[in-house]
């Protein structure tokens, strides 16, 4: 089965083919049913009689709908990725807003405190504003790649790859935008399954 090719590009191209493709053009096939103005169904061997040839416009014309279902079907597969990928990117950065307001306050505020002239603070307070203003800037680069790295799988940019994790893995990575994680007991952190796949 030939189709013609986009109105940019000239010529025909194989939809469908058993055998080897002898030819890429209908006129330089032996049987040439015109199915529709785009497609046409070739063969090769001998001249068709006339009964014949009606039987293959037939089985041409359902080779057509068989054709247009399948385009149909893989164009509502898009459809529906992009609906997916849209709406989670919308679900992502309404998080992302409540989850970025933490450690913005927290910037804020302790930048706010470093620059108060009347604030008298002692090195060890400047250090921990400082380590504060650090960490939470750490928490949104953390977060501002997860999103880079959302919008690229919803492009379909980048292929996911599954593989087992343990749960010391998911709850190191977890607690990396927890507050005071440090009070969280070694053990739990390591998980209780002892980081069991």
């Amino acid at each position: 089965m030939l189709e013609r090719a986009p109105e940019e590009k000239t010529g025909w191209h194989y939809v469908a083919c058993v055998g080897s493709p002898d030819c890429l053009r209908p006129e330089d096939a032996e049987v040439d049913v015109e199915v529709d103005h785009d497609i046409h169904l070739i063969g090769q061997g001998r001249t068709l009689a006339a009964g014949d040839r009606r039987v293959l416009e037939t089985v041409g014309g359902q080779a057509l709908l068989a054709l247009r279902g399948q385009r149909m079907t893989a164009d509502a597969a898009e459809a529906h990725r992009k609906a997916e990928g849209a709406e989670l990117r919308s679900a992502l950065l309404s998080a992302s807003a409540t989850t970025c307001a933490q450690p913005l306050t927290s910037i804020k505020a302790a930048a706010g405190s470093l620059r108060d002239p009347e604030l008298v603070l002692s090195d060890s307070d400047s250090q921990e504003l400082l380590a504060t203003v650090e960490e939470s800037v750490d928490r949104l680069t953390a977060l501002v790649d997860n999103l880079l790295d959302s919008s690229r799988l919803a492009a379909g940019a980048v292929v996911t790859r599954i593989v087992p994790v343990g749960y010391d893995e998911v709850v190191a990575l977890a607690l990396t935008g927890v507050d005071d994680a440090r009070r969280v007991p070694a053990g739990r952190r390591r998980g209780a399954a002892g980081g069991a796949r």
